[in-house]
């Protein structure tokens, strides 16, 4: 452990353990999230090189319950009819 992660270790702060960063994760979760809704599979089928399905599905029901995929699809909706005109 480097000296910037035993300090802010010892400060008491989170510190993330190697591997991919929370947001390039979140990102393959909405990758996912949008494979499944493109290609119709079952969550279950979620191909091995996304992440764990139900940590996919999880967030996305999160989301849903907060509004927040309902906001993205109002989002979209603006913008494809701004560039049909």
């Amino acid at each position: 452990m480097g000296p910037d992660r035993a300090a802010a270790s010892s400060a008491g702060l989170r510190v993330p353990q190697g591997g991919t960063s929370g947001k390039q994760r979140r990102r393959e979760i909405v990758d996912a999230i949008r494979y499944v809704v493109d290609t119709g599979c079952k969550w279950r089928a979620l191909p091995s090189d996304f992440p764990p399905w139900r940590t996919c599905y999880n967030l996305m029901a999160r989301w849903a319950d907060v509004g927040t995929v309902g906001q993205i699809r109002d989002q979209l909706r603006k913008r494809i009819r701004r560039e049909m005109g």
